[in-house]
């Protein structure tokens, strides 16, 4: 073959972009050989180190960010090294990396990202000088994200999603004011759990950072909400976890306060015991003062409503705990007597919670009763109760049964009977207040005739065969009619009626 001469050849100018564009990825084969596996990059690593320990200011570090090289430096070590992080993150960094114009550089972006997925609203905790930073961060991902789509050129697309990927097609979420929550929505309105969703949105590795475990944390109040009353999930486990309940949900409210409120309102009437202690787990007993700590974070927040309606609920537990403290000493100290009327005693409460009469319950325990409890009984109770002092051995519980009041006790201790609330003690949630016998027996009987002049009251001794129809014949003489099949056994009840008969309900007097 016979090639013309090269000076035959005519050769068309070359436009002068085509060397803007050769420069142009010079320049980017040049920028990705010092990217973070290079010698340049691991030099720069290990003076920004020195810099640091040597005392240089990260005020005078602003100056070397004008470096690309220097940029991916400080935020690899911003993402990769704790120390590093702790002295040289700082707000004021990405302000001014927020005002300089130009785009910082792919992989800079990439490591903002990371960084924005690794440690999310835990930033603002990161360092001293970070208050601020996760919203100061996301303003300059937008900014960059702007700039890329500008310089942007058409490339081939690949059906394989990353992490520059999810943050330019989906900013709307994902750096949204409520970014969590958006991110939610959008795997609840396709049907997709979040492993999936991260997947698909090109997130995949990036599902172990804080903000991964906030839209987990989130998700769980999806399900929450998808509950039946009473239901029992999985997802109420999961926010049991101290981390999970303390989380931040929405900047103003953690995401304990969001699973109770659920809970609470979905319950009609009473709740499971289960779906108690979810509650219980998470805030503790709201009867406790209005000044504690403990109920100014958790109770306080769901407003006088709910709080009202959980105590009422606690009347159970309380009623539970006094019954099994009563019969468990009963068998302990080998009290004959006390295990004879202990079915009894039983049956005659738990009627009058089966009936609904009670509203509300405190319990009050001695010293020893209160460690045989917590040792034998309910080691994980969240319950408060109020200690009693010089009645060691002695359970006491005060019910509040709307149209009446009684206060009984184990051992020796009467049966108290009020036709109206008797004393303020019972509602005080004092953590101080201690109770002694002659507190629960003469302060509160001089209160109560104090406040109700003349009004009836009755003390009885529990005699095995009499007790029961005592407190029957003052009720129903004062007007107030309970159910007798329900405070006794089958076996009780006739015999009740074959000594006693039905008893005459008289017009009530005192309202």
């Amino acid at each position: 073959m016979k090639l013309p001469s090269l000076s035959e050849i005519q050769l068309a100018e070359w436009p002068g972009h085509t060397f803007q564009q050769w420069k142009e990825v010079i320049e980017q084969v040049r920028s990705e050989g010092s990217g973070t596996q290079s010698a340049r990059f691991h030099e720069r690593v290990d003076e920004i180190k020195a810099w640091v320990r040597d005392g240089g200011s990260a005020t005078e570090f602003i100056s070397f960010l004008e470096d690309r090289l220097t940029l991916r430096a400080m935020t690899w070590l911003w993402l990769n090294d704790e120390a590093m992080r702790s002295r040289l993150l700082r707000t004021d960094v990405l302000e001014y990396l927020k005002q300089r114009v130009g785009w910082l550089g792919r992989l800079v972006t990439i490591q903002l990202m990371s960084l924005y997925l690794k440690f999310y609203d835990q930033l603002e905790n990161l360092g001293q000088h970070t208050a601020g930073f996760l919203q100061a961060l996301k303003d300059l991902l937008k900014k960059q994200l702007e700039y890329f789509s500008i310089r942007k050129r058409k490339r081939n697309q690949t059906t394989v999603k990353n992490l520059f990927d999810a943050f330019v097609e989906h900013q709307d979420i994902l750096l949204a004011d409520n970014a969590v929550l958006e991110t939610v929505d959008y795997a609840a309105q396709r049907n997709l759990d979040l492993q999936d969703l991260f997947d698909q949105l090109g997130l995949k590795g990036f599902d172990t950072g804080h903000f991964a475990e906030q839209c987990r944390y989130v998700f769980y109040i999806k399900k929450i909400e998808g509950l039946a009353e009473g239901q029992w999930d999985s997802v109420l486990v999961e926010i049991q976890r101290r981390s999970v309940f303390n989380a931040a949900y929405d900047g103003q409210k953690r995401l304990g306060h969001v699973a109770m409120q659920l809970l609470i309102d979905k319950v009609t009437e009473r709740p499971t015991d289960e779906w108690l202690g979810v509650l219980l787990e998470i805030a503790g007993d709201p009867r406790i003062s209005n000044t504690a700590s403990n109920f100014r974070k958790w109770w306080q927040p769901l407003g006088e409503q709910r709080i009202s309606r959980v105590r009422s609920w606690l009347a159970k537990e309380d009623l539970r705990l006094f019954l099994e403290a009563v019969e468990a000493y009963g068998v302990s100290e080998n009290d004959q007597k006390l295990q004879r009327m202990f079915p009894a005693r039983k049956r005659f409460l738990e009627g009058l919670f089966e009936q609904g009469i009670i509203r509300n319950a405190r319990l009050m325990l001695g010293t020893r009763a209160a460690g045989f409890v917590n040792r034998n009984i309910s080691k994980e109770s969240k319950i408060s109760y109020i200690p009693l002092t010089g009645m060691t051995d002695t359970a006491v519980i005060y019910l509040d049964c709307g149209d009446f009041y009684l206060i009984q006790g184990s051992h020796s201790f009467k049966i108290w009977l009020y036709l109206a609330k008797p004393t303020d003690l019972f509602d005080a949630y004092d953590s101080k207040m201690r109770l002694t016998r002659s507190d629960l027996t003469h302060s509160v009987l001089q209160s109560y005739k104090d406040k109700y002049p003349g009004w009836p009251y009755k003390d009885i001794t529990h005699h095995e065969n009499t007790w029961r129809n005592e407190v029957v014949e003052f009720l129903y003489d004062n007007g107030i009619k309970i159910d007798l099949e329900k405070i006794m056994n089958r076996e009780d009840y006739e015999y009740y009626l074959g000594r006693f008969g039905q008893p005459y309900l008289r017009k009530r007097q005192y309202k």
